[in-house]
């Protein structure tokens, strides 16, 4: 019955899908991810008391009681869904918050996002905490559209944001849409000797343009450019002297997540696993 009430106020178009799935379902007939998608959607409504602003061709904007959030997503086959499963309602980084209050009996100062996607892990950050301050480095332009219009939604304060590559130098990059499924998550960037305007920034320099002493959270989900930034002959890796908890996603097929530990063991890094991420802490950065 609450399922049928939501189903009055969302839009007639939002209706007009969901009816489909259901005779899509009557009657055995294949559906559909993007249907599948839309309907998972409209179960979460219920769920977490969400609201539709708007539906049309291009995506959904829902007001969800998840931190208070407004959150737009594309259609299928976009990943912005995946991506919002993981951060809001499975709370990818809710155990990197966690780490860092017990350990440094405090709440962080910054969070640095290296690999920002749409915007959602900032989001959920400063959702969180609400006056920490934010840096969002994402290459892909459209990605980087979204992480605007987030902040501008929720009516939050305005992040740094640099377009670019997190790289081992200051080099020039451009957008690898083949990697992984090639969807909005999984686009990488790699080095080229043309001048395309997109460059790539160490941490290191990134650190010392904003002025940071400290980088309080530093994520690192980057598609396989961990393996620049981890090279231990081409990259200035001295920024981990400076980070108190680093997040950082692992893509096992780019570098051997050995190669990595051996970096954060040498900084005197603990680091645990929680689902897809490393999560680590400075110890000689504990008082």
């Amino acid at each position: 019955m609450k399922r049928f009430s939501q189903f009055i106020f969302i839009p007639f178009t939002f209706q007009i899908e969901i009816c489909k799935y259901f005779v899509r379902r009557l009657f055995g007939a294949a559906i559909a991810n993007s249907q599948n998608q839309l309907y998972t959607l409209f179960c979460d409504l219920e769920r977490y008391s969400g609201k539709v602003l708007k539906f049309d061709s291009e995506g959904i904007t829902i007001q969800f009681q998840l931190k208070n959030a407004v959150i737009s997503l594309r259609h299928f086959p976009s990943s912005d869904y995946k991506v919002f499963t993981q951060v809001f309602k499975d709370e990818q980084y809710r155990s990197t918050l966690e780490a860092f209050r017990k350990n440094f009996k405090k709440e962080p100062d910054n969070f640095l996002d290296c690999g920002g996607n749409i915007g959602l892990t900032s989001l959920y950050f400063n959702t969180a905490v609400p006056n920490i301050k934010i840096c969002i480095v994402e290459p892909d332009t459209e990605n980087f559209k979204s992480i605007e219009q987030y902040f501008r939604m929720n009516n939050l304060f305005d992040p740094q944001l640099v377009k670019s590559g997190i790289w081992s130098s200051d080099t020039f990059l451009e957008v690898n849409s083949s990697y992984g499924d090639g969807n909005h998550w999984a686009k990488s960037v790699q080095e080229t000797t043309t001048d395309t305007g997109l460059h790539g920034v160490s941490i290191s320099d990134l650190q010392n343009r904003l002025e940071w002493p400290i980088i309080d959270i530093l994520k690192i989900d980057i598609e396989g450019a961990e393996a620049e930034v981890f090279n231990t002959e081409k990259s200035d890796l001295t920024f981990l002297k400076k980070t108190k908890v680093l997040a950082i996603e692992i893509h096992e097929d780019v570098i051997e997540k050995q190669t990595i530990l051996n970096v954060l063991d040498h900084y005197n890094f603990a680091y645990f696993d929680d689902g897809e991420l490393t999560i680590a802490y400075n110890q000689q950065l504990i008082l």
